[in-house]
């Protein structure tokens, strides 16, 4: 199975900005390699097909019961065993697939919530609250520790 993670840890920005394009990139190779699985399979179905319909054309009698009508080769050609099997390993390619491509635009999306966090960061957001140089003049050194004790207890109270 394919592992990517999108869960973000916004003390390591730079070590995630720097991951996430060789996770897409990896990801993008395994989806392109499993396009051409998928289209190679679903030619290998075609092919099948079109060798049944052939073989029970020439023989009626043996695959549908003597009857050669559309509906009667169409059925003898949906029940054979083979391309059930190859009907299986496309859809189970296309699964995959669908998979992959889902974990991509996962990992687009963690590219924009990675954007928005360092311009959080770059901005200070996630620093301790503090006062302007003025009011720390006016308020003194207690009055400033008092001051951010309350901010603090307040930002930190349950809700």
């Amino acid at each position: 199975m394919i592992k990517y993670d999108v869960k973000i840890n916004r003390n390591k920005l730079d070590i995630e900005w720097s991951n996430l394009p060789f996770e897409i990139d990896e990801l993008s190779k395994i989806a392109d390699i499993g396009q051409d699985e998928l289209d190679r399979l679903k030619l290998d179905l075609e092919i099948k097909e079109a060798e049944l319909h052939h073989k029970i054309s020439q023989n009626p009698e043996e695959y549908t019961g003597g009857k050669s009508t559309v509906d009667a080769i169409k059925n003898a050609i949906i029940r054979n065993e083979e391309r059930i099997e190859l009907c299986k390993k496309y859809l189970d390619k296309k699964e995959e697939i669908t998979i992959i491509r889902t974990a991509i635009t996962s990992l687009d999306r963690k590219a924009r919530s990675l954007k928005y966090l360092t311009e959080l960061w770059i901005r200070n957001y996630f620093s301790e609250p503090s006062l302007s140089d003025e009011a720390e003049k006016i308020l003194g050194e207690k009055e400033r520790k008092r001051v951010s004790d309350k901010i603090k207890k307040k930002l930190n109270r349950p809700k």
